[in-house]
């Protein structure tokens, strides 16, 4: 696997959030909207270790728009910070779901609710069944690659960051894993 190939998934992958979160944005309040109506991007062009991954576990539409948005921040750190600018005419109510920022980081960081946000809107049926996924009882979580940071007390149950760990954005950008970092998770590049 090389960088280029990398690059290449990772860049449809990042177009194709950006997508939902345009749409999201476009449909706000409109109840009749829904996401799963956005084309993922096809992963059969170049092998890589996220595109691997994505196959290996049969990701879902939710699961997998979970893992690019715990990778954006890594890949294209001013993503979410873009959709909060005025051109996008999103209601004050609605820009602290985009994310919250990190104590050096100061652009958007995706919290659970961004991600019940961006996939849910204001379904609550949608969003009460996507809740799971922000849990660890998710495949994301089985396997040590996405976690939902805890949330401070008195704040909504779902307003932590979602974290990926170092060893996976590291195999997922650069095709492999510290070896050191390597032991401490469940599926690693050799697992693949």
């Amino acid at each position: 696997m090389n960088l280029q190939n990398n690059a290449i998934v990772l860049q449809k992958e990042t177009q194709w959030l950006q997508s939902v979160i345009h749409q999201r944005i476009r449909n706000t309040g409109n109840k009749e909207f829904s996401i799963y109506d956005s084309r993922q991007p096809e992963l059969d062009s170049a092998p890589t270790a996220y595109s691997d991954f994505i196959k290996k576990c049969n990701l879902s539409f939710d699961e997998r728009a979970l893992l690019i948005l715990a990778l954006v921040p890594h890949i294209d750190p001013t993503l979410l910070s873009h959709y909060s600018s005025d051109k996008f005419n999103l209601e004050d109510r609605y820009i602290f779901l985009l994310g919250s920022s990190g104590h050096n980081y100061k652009g958007l960081l995706p919290t659970g609710l961004t991600f019940l946000f961006l996939m849910a809107g204001s379904n609550m049926n949608l969003r009460l069944k996507l809740q799971h996924l922000l849990s660890s009882r998710n495949v994301l979580a089985e396997h040590n690659v996405v976690s939902l940071e805890p949330h401070y007390k008195g704040e909504p149950c779902f307003s932590g960051k979602i974290m990926m760990s170092e060893s996976f954005v590291e195999l997922f950008t650069i095709g492999e894993v510290n070896k050191k970092d390597s032991i401490k998770y469940s599926f690693n590049k050799e697992s693949l």
